[in-house]
This record gives C-alpha cells, sequence and structure tokens, in this order.
C-alpha cells in the first residue's frame, strides 16, 4: 500500500524538518547543554500544541514564559528520571 501526499503538504513537511533541524544545529552550537536543548525542543513542542487556543502575538509571549517556567519546574521535580534517558542520548 504505497499511498502519496499532495505536493502542497510535502512541501510544508519538509520546510518544517528543515527548520527545525536548523534550530536544533543553532541550539547546540551555542553550546547549550544537552538538557538546555531537551528543554527547548520540549517547549516548541507545547507552544505548537497550545497554537490553535492563542492567536495574538502578546498572549503567545505570555504563555511562552508560563510554559518554559512549567517545564523548568517539572524537569526539577523529576530531575533524576530523566538523568538516565539524557545518558541514552549522549
Amino acid at each position: 500500500m504505497n499511498r502519496k501526499i499532495n505536493e502542497e503538504l510535502q512541501s510544508k513537511i519538509e520546510k518544517i524538518v528543515e527548520k527545525t533541524f536548523k534550530r536544533v544545529v543553532e541550539k547546540s552550537s551555542k553550546g547549550d547543554s544537552l538538557e538546555e536543548l531537551v528543554k527547548t525542543l520540549i517547549i516548541e513542542k507545547i507552544m505548537t500544541k497550545l497554537k490553535i487556543l492563542i492567536r495574538r502575538s502578546i498572549v503567545k509571549s505570555i504563555v511562552k514564559v508560563a510554559v518554559k517556567k512549567s517545564v523548568n519546574k517539572y524537569w526539577d521535580k523529576h530531575r533524576e528520571q530523566l538523568k538516565p534517558i539524557l545518558e541514552n542520548l549522549k
């Protein structure tokens, strides 16, 4: 079963993939730790899921700060559980 998607959707997928790789390379080239890189990816994923709910840019920036705080709080509470996962990524 070989299904094909239309060219417009394929183009969007390729742009998103390229953009994501650029962000990851940019973050890793800044010398950020693996922990910071993972947090950034998590924050971006959450913001993408919230995109439907937040339309205005002011609200978006406020929500992003709240998401960052929540991610950091969760990360600190679950640091011991996350350490093995980070070790496997190295």
